[in-house]
């Protein structure tokens, strides 16, 4: 998490750190709590309602994150 989807000086990965910013409030101070949630969010998904994509470089489960928005 923190040395590529919230790292913004990272030479791929800062284009998706801008989106995890602007969409979600979400920067590398949140790479823990971020990648506990999404492992919890994986391991406890039910899994005949997740969705999934196939593209050629990855296969990704959609879910709902619900993140607060009293976050500073």
């Amino acid at each position: 998490m923190a040395g590529y989807c919230l790292n913004p000086e990272h030479p791929e990965g800062k284009h998706k750190a801008r989106v995890f910013k602007s969409a979600l409030n979400l920067d590398l101070n949140d790479a823990e709590e971020l990648q506990t949630i999404l492992l919890q969010a994986v391991a406890n998904y039910d899994q005949s309602l997740v969705k999934v994509i196939h593209t050629v470089k990855n296969i990704s489960p959609i879910f709902s994150l619900l993140v607060p928005t009293n976050k500073p």
